[in-house]
């Protein structure tokens, strides 16, 4: 009898101990599987907004348009648009002096305004939105009025990233220099589609000789000649070139300075123009890319009809520690034509 209590006891106390154990492991994974659980739907949740924030930021558009005679900031995008900080010339140019304004100014699809803040176009050097892009402003209002109205983009003046790729392949001419202003490598054109700016749109960027996109740092020079590639049939007082350049930002840490050049070239002689010195974002904000956007005039009213080579050439300077890319999304030409190279 003895013996059989034994056995019994010593069962009950295997299950007991067993039942315990379960129920111990039991409390500490059933709030670890929904803690799990939780934590993977907020991860889902959160890459669906990143998603859609990126997704909504590549369709902001603002331009300047003539409305009525009236020059005006346009939203010519398909989402909602929020203005909130104005870049305002402060008297000596945009590349010299500016003031951050801050404001709440929101544009619908459509919606036109001719001030921001205040200020008149004519003062309202760039515009950041909520979604951190940047839109030039002063330096188109400066060109549209010498230009043909309306302003008319076709296939015969106008060149997207594949366009200028497949149509001057051989004719391109890429510098570089990942750490310096001075263009003095050598490199090759590609295309590449840059995630954090638009997966499903290529740009037309440099690589290294060994294939690989180049990464600037420090400073850096930027440089694509396009042979052969512009003609001017009559004699125009000037050229117009649209320009959208496209800067990932693989590691933003500071405000950098730029200076975008475009010139004509023909033989030994050539004809530029220069953008404002200064791409600026917010301080603290990871807005992915910045964009390089507007209009250069290039003056060329003793220039002889023919065919001419452009240069894009773009120097950054003060990098600090920013590492980026740089693609060109489209190029096009008013008072001139695009050619086969």
């Amino acid at each position: 009898m003895v013996m059989g209590r034994l056995v019994v006891r010593k069962a009950v106390a295997g299950m007991v101990a067993f039942i315990i154990g379960i129920s111990i492991i039991m409390v500490t994974l059933i709030p670890l599987l929904v803690y799990l659980n939780t934590a993977s739907g907020e991860t889902l949740r959160a890459m669906g907004v990143v998603r859609e924030f990126y997704n909504q930021r590549t369709r902001e558009s603002l331009d300047v348009v003539r409305e009525g005679g009236v020059f005006r900031i346009k939203n010519t995008g398909s989402v909602p648009i929020t203005v909130i900080l104005a870049v305002i010339d402060g008297g000596k140019g945009c590349g010299r002096e500016t003031l951050l304004i801050r404001t709440s100014e929101s544009l619908n699809p459509g919606d036109v305004v001719s001030s921001i803040a205040g200020h008149g176009l004519d003062r309202i050097c760039y515009i950041v939105t909520s979604r951190g892009n940047v839109f030039p402003v002063k330096e188109k209002y400066a060109v549209l009025p010498q230009l043909p109205q309306p302003v008319t983009f076709t296939p015969n003046n106008t060149g997207f990233a594949e366009d200028l790729y497949n149509s001057y392949r051989n004719n391109i001419t890429a510098r570089y220099n990942e750490r310096s202003s001075v263009c003095d490598k050598t490199g090759v054109p590609a295309l590449f589609s840059f995630d954090s700016y638009d997966p499903a749109k290529k740009l037309l960027t440099i690589n290294d000789t060994s294939g690989n996109i180049i990464i600037y740092e420090l400073g850096g020079c930027f440089s694509l000649t396009f042979k052969n590639s512009v003609s001017i049939s009559e004699n125009p007082y000037a050229v117009a070139v649209f320009y959208r350049l496209v800067l990932v930002l693989r590691r933003p840490e500071a405000n950098f300075e730029a200076l975008l050049r475009i010139c004509l070239q023909q033989g030994a002689s050539s004809s530029c123009a220069s953008s404002s010195n200064m791409i600026w974002y917010p301080t603290g904000v990871n807005p992915g890319y910045v964009v390089l956007e507007g209009v250069s005039l290039i003056p060329v009213r003793n220039a002889l009809p023919g065919v001419y080579d452009l240069n894009v050439t773009l120097t950054l300077d003060k990098l600090g520690g920013n590492r980026l890319s740089i693609g060109v999304e489209y190029i096009a030409v008013l008072n001139a034509a695009l050619v086969s190279g």
